[in-house]
C-alpha cells in the first residue's frame, strides 16, 4: 500500500500548491 500513502502526500500537497 505504498501508492496509497504516496498519493495522499503527493495529491494533498500538490492540490494545496495548485
Amino acid at each position: 500500500d505504498s501508492l496509497d500513502g504516496d498519493c495522499i502526500r503527493g495529491c494533498l500537497m500538490g492540490r494545496i500548491e495548485m
